[in-house]
C-alpha cells in the first residue's frame, strides 16, 4: 500500500486497486470511480489519483450541502456566500475573505436547534463601523440598506464571439454528430482554453499555443500518443475558428510545435498463447476470446452484439468504432463452430472486460485486443494482404478503394472465409 505523502489525502491499495481514508470511513474502488466519471481509468494510483482527489472533493460538497439544509440560518449563509463572491471581484484582501470564510463555516455549523444566532445577512467590510456606529449591526432592513450603498464591481462583459463560446460550440457539434470520444475532445479544448481566458478569437495568439503545447508534453499521466491526440483535436477545433471567423493562426502549423507519434503497438498472441488461452478458457470468457479471434471485435462490437447481426452462421455488422460514419463499411465473417456455440448476447462489458483481464494476467496473456492483431498478422503471412484488410473491416484510403472497390463483394466474402478456415486450423479448430 502506498502513501500520497499528505495528511487527509488518502492511500492506495494496489492489490484491491481502491482508494481510502482511513479515520472517515471514505473509500472507493477504480471500478466505481470509471462508473461515476464516466471514463475508463487504468488501474494505478498515478492514473486515478485525479479522480480520487474528485471524488473527495465531491464527498466534502455533499457533506457541506447536509450541513447547510440543517442549519437554522439559510439566509445568512446565502448572504455571506453572496458576499464571499463579491468581495472576491473586488480583490479584497487575503483578511477579508478569510474572515468570511470563517463566518461562513461558523454558520454552516450551528446546530438546528440553536437560538444563539440571528438568521440575518452580513455587512460589507466597507459599512461595518458605521452600522455599529448607528445601532443598525443587528437590523436586517438597515444592514440591507447600508449594504446597497457600497457600489457594485464592475462585471467583465461575456466576450462576444470568445474563445470559450466557440470551445462550447465546438463540443456540442461534436456530440450532435454521434462522434464518439467527447470526454476527450471536452478535455483537450478545455485544457487550451485554460490558457486563454476568455478572450475574443482575434486574440488568440502563439504565446496560448506555446503555453498549451507544453501543458500537454508536461502531463504526468499522458503518453506521447495521447499528447499527439491532444495536440490534433485543438488544431482542428483552431482550424474551425479560422474558417468561421476569417483569422489565421500560423502558429499550428509550425513543424517546431509538432509531435512525433510513436508507432502502433503490435502486440500480437503466438500461436501456443492461443492454443492455451483455448484451453482454459470457459463461459464468457471464451466468448470474449473467440469473438476476438474469428471476427477482430473489440469490447464496443461486443457490447453491441444483437442476435440479428447472426445471419446464416456468420456475422454480418459494421465496426462499433465507425458507427458514427454516413457511410460505413459493412463486414461479414464466417463464424467457427466454436464460435457459434459460445455466443453470449447478454453480456455486460464491464464485467466481462474485468474477467477477460485476469483470465488474461493468470495465463500470462497479452490483452483482448491483441487477438485482432493476431488473426490480421496470420491471415497477412498466410493468405494476403486483401483478406486481411476485409478481416478488418475497413476499406482502403486511396482513391481506387475510395471510389471504385467495393469490399465485401460476394467473392470477397468466399476470399476471407478461405482465410478464416486457414486461421482456424492453425489455432487447431474444429470446422
Amino acid at each position: 500500500m502506498s502513501d500520497m505523502r499528505s495528511k487527509k489525502t488518502g492511500t492506495y491499495d494496489h492489490s484491491t486497486a481502491t482508494w481510502r481514508l482511513r479515520g472517515e470511513g471514505i473509500q472507493v474502488s477504480i471500478r466505481q470511480l470509471s462508473k461515476r466519471y464516466g471514463v475508463e481509468i487504468p488501474k494505478s494510483e498515478r492514473a486515478s489519483a485525479q479522480y480520487w482527489r474528485r471524488y473527495l472533493q465531491d464527498v466534502a460538497d455533499s457533506h457541506q450541502i447536509a450541513l447547510k439544509s440543517l442549519s437554522p440560518l439559510p439566509d445568512r449563509i446565502a448572504s455571506i456566500e453572496y458576499m464571499i463572491t463579491r468581495l472576491q471581484a473586488e480583490n479584497r484582501s487575503e483578511g477579508d475573505l478569510m474572515r468570511f470564510k470563517g463566518m461562513l463555516t461558523e454558520a454552516i455549523n450551528v446546530p438546528a436547534h440553536s437560538i444563539d444566532y440571528a438568521d440575518i445577512p452580513v455587512l460589507h467590510p466597507d459599512v461595518e463601523y458605521a452600522a455599529k456606529i448607528l445601532g443598525l449591526d443587528s437590523d436586517e432592513l438597515g444592514i440591507g440598506l447600508l449594504n446597497s450603498l457600497i457600489p457594485l464591481p464592475p462585471t467583465k462583459p461575456k466576450v462576444k464571439d470568445g474563445i470559450k463560446h466557440e470551445a462550447e460550440m465546438y463540443i456540442k457539434r461534436h456530440l450532435a454528430k454521434g462522434h464518439h470520444g467527447h470526454y476527450q475532445v471536452r478535455q483537450a479544448v478545455g485544457l487550451f482554453t485554460e490558457q486563454t481566458g476568455d478572450i475574443s478569437v482575434q486574440e488568440v495568439n502563439v504565446h496560448h499555443w506555446r503555453k498549451y503545447h507544453s501543458a500537454v508534453t508536461k502531463h504526468a499521466t499522458w503518453g506521447k500518443r495521447t499528447q499527439v491526440n491532444q495536440v490534433r483535436t485543438v488544431i482542428t477545433f483552431l482550424k474551425r475558428i479560422e474558417s468561421d471567423h476569417n483569422v489565421s493562426y500560423g502558429f499550428i502549423r509550425n513543424p517546431d510545435y509538432r509531435i512525433l507519434c510513436p508507432e502502433g503497438q503490435k502486440v500480437q498472441y503466438t500461436i501456443d498463447q492461443v492454443k492455451l488461452a483455448l484451453k482454459y478458457a470457459t463461459g464468457s470468457v471464451r466468448f470474449a476470446l473467440l469473438i476476438g479471434l474469428n471476427t477482430g471485435a473489440y469490447w464496443g462490437d461486443i457490447r453491441t452484439l444483437k442476435p440479428e447481426m447472426i445471419q446464416d452462421n456468420r456475422l454480418v455488422r459494421s465496426r462499433q468504432k465507425l458507427a458514427y460514419k454516413q457511410s460505413q463499411i459493412t463486414g461479414s465473417w464466417l463464424l467457427w463452430k466454436c464460435t457459434l456455440e459460445s455466443l453470449v448476447f447478454d453480456s455486460t462489458k464491464r464485467k466481462l472486460e474485468s474477467a477477460y483481464s485476469v483470465f488474461a494476467k493468470q495465463h500470462n496473456l497479452p490483452p483482448h485486443k491483441a487477438l485482432r492483431k493476431t488473426t490480421a498478422q496470420l491471415i497477412q503471412d498466410h493468405v494476403g494482404e486483401s483478406e486481411a484488410r476485409l478481416f478488418r473491416g475497413e476499406g482502403g484510403g486511396d482513391t481506387h478503394n475510395k471510389n471504385y472497390i467495393k469490399p465485401f463483394t460476394e467473392l470477397a466474402v468466399q476470399k476471407l472465409d478461405n482465410a478464416l478456415q486457414v486461421v482456424a486450423k492453425l489455432y487447431g479448430l474444429d470446422l
